[in-house]
């Protein structure tokens, strides 16, 4: 007997046929799910969806997971000059004593700081890269008046 091999690679899916290793057509999408057509009585390629509820099942008892992204994978999102220039923002924004987000954005969009090359989207990438900054969760610290 003839074997017969077809491979196939997509965006999102690989499905591939050899009758060698087992008569059936395998799909393999991106998420990692993994399909077997196989053929009925009459010859036709099927898939049998009662595999697919058993996995989902399955799915839905670990479903309460909790997706973290490090700063790494963040920073794999922004060019190097991006990253530069949301550092410049954070260290601006901590110079300035670490006014509200609204009011240090309001201060970028009209200019109100002079000779100033950040903008507000590098302020907005920052936050998305580094999160909130923690001085200004923490809270401002009030100098007490000293008695003498």
């Amino acid at each position: 007997m003839v074997g017969y091999t077809t491979t196939h690679r997509s965006l999102q899916t690989f499905y591939q046929y050899d009758i060698n290793i087992k008569d059936a057509f395998i799909v393999e999408r991106d998420d990692g799910s993994v399909f077997e057509f196989v053929p009925s009585e009459e010859g036709l390629y099927y898939y049998n969806f009662t595999k697919s509820m058993e996995r989902k099942k399955g799915q839905q008892e670990t479903k309460n997971a909790m997706k973290i992204e490090t700063v790494e994978n963040l920073q794999r999102k922004f060019t190097k000059r991006e990253m530069e220039a949301a550092e410049k923002a954070i260290r601006l924004y901590v110079i300035l004593g670490r006014p509200s987000e609204d009011s240090f954005e309001q201060m970028l969009k009209k200019g109100k700081i002079l000779n100033n090359p950040t903008t507000v989207t590098d302020f907005r990438n920052a936050k998305k890269i580094n999160g909130e900054d923690l001085g200004a969760i923490k809270g401002k610290t009030v100098r007490e008046k000293q008695f003498m």
